[in-house]
């Protein structure tokens, strides 16, 4: 810590100016990207519970065995027209992970809205935002 106290003293105003608007920058460029979903045209939600209600032990053809989850997912819809509106959503994955994936609590994801059947499935693409 001494070392960085004896830095900052030997440093002259330009170089104190430019570490001031690098953490500026940085700091900005931190938020603008956690908080971007305005600028996505693909409805955005954010896990917000979730809860396992079905749980199945499954074999396939060559006898590897897993098993299969059925998760309820409650998320809010973070952008659109429907921004702030909760949705629910059924996700099913493999302990494998193998084709899937299990959403967690945080976790944000593109959804397609599918106006015949008033579901939200979730969209099987990567969901990091």
């Amino acid at each position: 810590m001494k070392h960085i106290i004896d830095a900052f003293k030997t440093m002259n105003y330009k170089q104190i100016c430019f570490l001031i608007i690098l953490a500026v920058c940085c700091a900005a460029s931190f938020i603008f990207v956690t908080h971007n979903e305005t600028f996505y045209d693909r409805p955005i939600a954010k896990v917000i519970q979730t809860k396992v209600t079905d749980t199945t032990n499954v074999k396939d053809s060559r006898h590897n065995k897993d098993k299969l989850s059925t998760q309820h997912i409650t998320a809010e819809l973070k952008n659109g027209k429907d921004k702030g509106q909760l949705i629910q959503l059924t996700n099913q994955y493999s302990l494998s992970k193998a084709y899937d994936q299990r959403y967690d609590v945080g976790d944000e994801l593109f959804v397609t809205i599918d106006k015949t059947k008033k579901e939200l499935p979730p969209n099987r693409q990567h969901p990091g935002c």
